[in-house]
């Protein structure tokens, strides 16, 4: 899942303060700093400066700087007062929650639940769990799951982490869900060579995505906007029956599915695109699948190590075989925004 993060933007009135007197005899200064109004997204801050200058006379001057920021405060369910964010995660009898901001999440205990993650604001709900990875050849529209999500115990890695370890059945993976004040971002952290390639598939390594499934329960309507992308496939490659690499906007309520990226931890490959997109499966579940071109993360994985015991422990499962299959849409790092305005 991938959001644009929101630009904090800081707005400050300037003032001319006036120093009389030659520059060893500089005047002195007394600040007085305090918060005078808080909005959902926006805080004011009202700064008194007392001057006082040569002569003895004291002159006080007042400005006003506005914080602007998406989920900076958030309002109090229960008194209504707002109140400022905070990234914070906390334990809960079923796992882990964080409800100081106006996005609001909550993580089970196990990653293999059904609805393991819920994402919450006033208008806006989404509940969803991770299926597993895929490969999906766009020039024929084969795909097949090479990786399911099994039994995995989530822990507070950090006062706004939750982090599940070694999360997939074939390959060794990671899965991080970093709180901010403005929304969610989901890290998938690749550790070994996976087990099966596109050519043990028979499907063409130029055209084959690898994919991320997260299947989302009882979806709210969604919008969605095409967002232009850098494909390694060129764009007049002939013959791809899923179309073009595309990436997307996709609205849910209030919440903003933004931009992903997938790099190496040490920086190498440079980081690359993910695309995205909602879709319905054969059988009639709806996922946001978000993608990456197999040539652009290949050399990335072959760095990687196999896993030691060499042995497929699940062989693909073939998801959709021959033409007409659904748009594919993975991504390893993704952001869930808040896409609330400030008022």
């Amino acid at each position: 899942m991938n959001m644009k993060p929101f630009l904090a933007l800081a707005m400050a009135s300037l003032l001319m303060d006036f120093a009389l007197g030659a520059a060893d005899n500089k005047p002195t200064r007394r600040d007085d700093t305090k918060l005078v109004e808080r909005g959902l997204n926006h805080r004011n801050w009202e700064r008194t400066k007392s001057v006082v200058l040569p002569d003895g006379q004291i002159r006080s001057v007042k400005s006003l700087t506005v914080q602007l920021g998406a989920g900076l405060c958030y309002r109090d369910p229960k008194t209504g007062a707002i109140l400022d964010s905070k990234a914070i995660i906390e334990p809960h009898p079923n796992g882990a929650v964080a409800w100081q901001g106006q996005v609001k999440c909550a993580w089970a205990s196990n990653l293999r639940t059904r609805g393991a993650l819920q994402i919450t604001t006033d208008d806006t709900s989404i509940t969803g769990h991770l299926l597993g990875l895929a490969l999906t050849d766009a020039s024929s529209g084969q795909s097949a799951m090479i990786a399911e999500v099994k039994n995995s115990q989530g822990i507070i890695a950090t006062e706004s982490s939750v982090t599940y370890r070694d999360i997939m059945d074939s390959v060794q993976c990671d899965l991080t869900y970093k709180y901010h004040t403005w929304g969610v971002e989901q890290d998938l952290t690749i550790l070994e060579m996976l087990d099966v390639t596109p050519q043990d598939l028979n499907m063409d390594p130029a055209t084959t995505r690898l994919e991320l499934f997260f299947e989302i329960i009882q979806p709210q309507e969604a919008s969605s906007k095409s967002l232009p992308v850098r494909s390694v496939v060129p764009r007049n490659q002939p013959g791809l029956v899923l179309g073009a690499f595309s990436d997307a906007l996709i609205k849910v309520g209030s919440l903003t599915f933004t931009r992903g990226k997938a790099f190496g931890i040490q920086g190498v490959p440079p980081s690359v695109p993910i695309g995205k997109a909602l879709i319905t499966t054969p059988d009639k579940r709806t996922c946001l699948v978000e993608s990456i071109e197999w040539p652009a993360i290949q050399p990335a994985l072959t760095r990687l190590g196999r896993r030691q015991a060499g042995v497929r422990k699940n062989p693909a499962k073939v998801l959709m075989a021959g033409k007409g299959a659904g748009a594919s849409a993975l991504r390893v790092c993704a952001k869930i925004n808040s896409d609330l305005i400030s008022g």
